[in-house]
């Protein structure tokens, strides 16, 4: 594993709006996997690249072993 990426068998992607409303379920989701021992994963984490959502969310989709929606 490179330093500071999760396993593809610990990562959980998690497919959630950024629309305001659903914030409060985006945390909760993110705390229960990671109480759970797996590490959250979300199109969020590589904000600011230059690729579109859609390419962002698929390749974190691919370095995931699971996925919440």
């Amino acid at each position: 594993m490179a330093e500071g990426r999760p396993t593809y068998e610990k990562s959980v992607f998690i497919n959630c709006p950024y629309d305001p409303e659903f914030e409060e379920m985006f945390l909760a989701i993110v705390f229960t996997v990671a109480a759970s021992g797996f590490v959250p994963r979300s199109a969020r984490d590589s904000e600011g690249r230059a690729d579109t959502r859609i390419d962002r969310i698929t390749e974190a989709l691919a370095n995931c072993k699971y996925s919440i929606s």
